[in-house]
């Protein structure tokens, strides 16, 4: 429901105890109070009763006197915005001269002061203090879109994140893997880089669970996890594949150098310290490390494939070393 006149809205006429005491008006002068008693009315509203749809013609400043209102730009409850007394509504469609965009319905019972475009800009012209008033209401709302877009922004990021990370290890998921690899599979090609993928798996993971509980296990899973993201290079990347396998990738890297980041792995938790349980330290894992360089006409199947190889190698030769 649109603005319109004062008689089709059954409107009552304002006291200058009302309009004084709105933020928009301190400090206005007599006249402006004046021409706000001549023209300006009160619209009282039910709960659940439409002042603004979406789509409607505006031609009225709407100040919130008693009770609230709800400006929703979307049927998202949680977008919905409560205005309270002092707080403006239709501000956005009267000033700009276009179409409400948002619904403004009563909360509850609430009274409204309705004051029409002509005296808004009449008293915008002879008091500059109400311009200020005005126009300090505006900035202040949008910094709080400018603060909710920013917050936006960031839960935004934080759920990406989420969506591209294991939760217990902090790496990277299996679902990112599958198209990073096949980017740097791709990037390799076109540059002529070279490229190398690691196949990390714990040894004898099972019993030890087994043994000492899955708790242990987590914890042991999440120290072999930090230890390798301490050994890696900052263009390295860390992903957990599955169980207690961990693949990594490594752009730009030869045989050479991903086998001395392998041994660097195995050398780093030998020495790290693992978690106390029940005022003991859980025991040491090893693991086995299976590397494969990157070859014309791979594909990530392809390279996973054999870099998996190369890990059942280094099991069957004994586990806690590298084969490549």
């Amino acid at each position: 429901m649109s603005a319109g006149s004062r008689v089709n809205h059954g409107l009552e006429d304002p006291t200058l105890d009302v309009i004084q005491g709105q933020p928009l008006f301190h400090g206005v002068g007599a006249d402006g109070l004046s021409a706000l008693l001549a023209t300006a009315g009160i619209r009282n509203l039910a709960a659940g009763e439409t002042l603004l749809a979406p789509g409607d013609g505006n031609d009225r400043l709407f100040v919130v006197v008693t009770g609230h209102l709800v400006l929703r730009v979307s049927d998202d409850e949680e977008a919905a915005r409560v205005l309270g007394p002092g707080d403006l509504a239709g501000e956005v469609s009267l000033i700009a001269n276009a179409p409400v965009y948002s619904r403004v319905i009563a909360r509850d019972a609430a009274r409204v002061l309705t004051i029409p475009r002509t005296t808004l800009w009449r008293i915008a012209h002879r008091e500059p203090v109400f311009t200020c008033n005005l126009l300090q209401y505006l900035a202040r709302q949008l910094a709080g879109v400018g603060s909710a877009m920013r917050t936006a922004r960031a839960l935004q990021e934080e759920y990406r994140q989420h969506a591209h990370t294991d939760p217990l290890t902090g790496l990277f998921n299996r679902r990112w893997m599958d198209e990073r690899l096949t980017f740097e599979i791709a990037r390799s090609e076109l540059r002529a880089r070279p490229l190398c993928l690691m196949m990390i798996d714990i040894d004898h993971f099972k019993p030890y669970n087994d043994t000492h509980g899955h708790l242990a296990g987590d914890l042991v899973l999440q120290t072999v996890a930090a230890t390798i993201q301490n050994v890696l290079r900052e263009s390295d990347l860390a992903v957990r594949f599955g169980g207690e396998e961990v693949v990594v990738i490594l752009p730009g890297t030869e045989a050479s150098e991903a086998l001395g980041v392998a041994d660097r792995l195995h050398r780093a938790l030998a020495g790290s310290g693992y978690p106390v349980v029940g005022g003991t330290p859980l025991p040491r894992v090893t693991v086995s490390i299976g590397v494969a360089a990157w070859q014309a006409g791979d594909d990530a199947v392809r390279l996973i494939r054999r870099a998996d190889r190369a890990l059942y190698r280094a099991k069957d030769a004994g586990r806690n070393r590298t084969s490549l």
